[in-house]
């Protein structure tokens, strides 16, 4: 069937070879592009958790990608009570997981305290693992917690209050839910 010249072992072994440099090659490429693209979703999720900050501390407009509100005077009692599962319209029972950031550094006066209620009706969210900050401000930290929400696939309802201000909920679905995470390849 092939001429005897290319039904050789060497002939087979090197277009063997070059066929798995090729496939693996390949391979690279894809997982360097799902790569760039996780790190990229990490990225805006970070950064809108820097606006976010600007959100929470100045009552600045939100961007078009969070949904932030205002909690209304009721809902405010059951906030501080910590029962932010009551607050959502999920129908299974919600993981909650509450924390609070309290932050300083040399560049600011005074400490800086974020509260923050993770709602999520797949998982508790581990808060350990935001690192301390190094510059120590409070929308680094949030950064952090916006990039840990979109590390994990489920939409999150995050509930929020700068120092002793407004609570606000925020759905950044948008941002950080299972839609906006990148496709693995």
């Amino acid at each position: 069937m092939w001429p005897r010249k290319f039904n050789s072992l060497r002939i087979t072994g090197i277009v063997l070879i070059l066929l798995a440099a090729t496939i693996g090659a390949g391979s690279v490429w894809i997982w360097m592009h799902s790569h760039a693209a996780w790190q990229s979703h990490l990225q805006r999720a970070f950064n809108s958790g820097l606006r976010l900050s600007d959100i929470l501390r100045e009552q600045a407009s939100p961007p078009s990608d969070l949904g932030v509100t205002q909690l209304k005077p009721n809902d405010i009692l059951i906030a501080n009570k910590g029962k932010f599962g009551l607050l959502t319209d999920q129908s299974a029972t919600p993981y909650v997981t509450v924390f609070s950031l309290k932050v300083s550094g040399p560049k600011l006066r005074t400490q800086e305290t974020l509260s923050l209620a993770i709602v999520s009706s797949d998982l508790q969210y581990p808060v350990r693992e935001i690192a301390k900050t190094k510059d120590g401000s409070a929308a680094v930290a949030l950064g952090d917690v916006t990039r840990l929400l979109a590390s994990y696939c489920s939409d999150p309802i995050l509930f929020a209050r700068y120092q002793d201000g407004y609570w606000y909920k925020i759905d950044g679905s948008k941002v950080w839910g299972c839609d906006a995470a990148p496709t693995d390849r």
